[in-house]
């Protein structure tokens, strides 16, 4: 069911801080009816609805309810960690901000503008607690920038200025899975069909996919993806 009241600043600096976009969270909680507010918040870009639910969202029950957030959740997913380990085990001292070396604690507002440059709470705390960067450095430094300051992808970022691709859009495109080619080449004025797309279970690559094959963008957002049946063998 949508939501029938207001967001508020500290629920879109939470949904930041997991590269939940305010466009995106709006869409989530104001047009879409497959998602409840906790989860719209926690769960990263991406997440497919499979009837109504997250593709996730039994754990993520769990593991708010054991004090643990998605962030982490998902973050544990990403270490292979099983889904019953992931949304029961208690939260380490080595888990999060508690376990930065740095004496700087970043703030929602801190990951909120971090993640305005596709740099994701979790790539903040690794590069605070990890790395010892400052806090000011962790926050502000797109994803793609090594530890000495050397551009990567330099080549493609190239490709991606001759298709007035801008550089904040390049970065976000790798954060949000495309390949350096990808993010280079595909051709923007879409953007408005992914939040669309995801909630209808289809994959940014899958969209893009199909506008390069002529398909009505509303069309490549909606319709639903082909499902092969196996053939059994007699």
């Amino acid at each position: 069911m949508a939501l029938n009241r207001w967001l508020t600043d500290e629920e879109y600096a939470r949904a930041a801080t997991n590269g939940v976009g305010r466009k995106l969270l709006n869409y989530r909680v104001y047009k879409s009816d497959k998602w409840d507010l906790e989860e719209a918040i926690t769960s990263p870009p991406g997440t497919v609805r499979h009837h109504y639910e997250g593709k996730h969202s039994k754990w993520i029950k769990v593991a708010l309810k054991n004090g643990i957030n998605g962030n982490t959740f998902y973050s544990r997913l990403d270490r292979e960690w099983g889904y019953h380990k992931a949304a029961t085990k208690p939260t380490g001292k080595k888990e999060g901000v508690r376990g930065m070396k740095s004496k700087e604690k970043p703030t929602l507002k801190d990951y909120a503008k971090a993640a305005e440059i596709g740099v994701s709470r979790k790539n903040v705390d690794q590069r605070m607690e990890e790395l010892h960067w400052g806090l000011q450095r962790a926050i502000t430094t797109p994803v793609g920038t090594s530890w000495e300051g050397n551009e990567k992808h330099t080549k493609m970022y190239l490709l991606a200025k001759k298709n007035n691709i801008s550089r904040s859009t390049f970065f976000r495109r790798l954060r949000n899975g495309m390949t350096p080619y990808q993010a280079a080449t595909e051709p923007k004025g879409f953007s408005d069909y992914i939040p669309l797309a995801e909630a209808n279970g289809i994959s940014d690559k899958t969209f893009y996919q199909r506008v390069k094959r002529k398909m009505d963008p509303y069309e490549a957002a909606t319709k639903p993806p082909r499902k092969y049946k196996k053939k059994q063998i007699s």
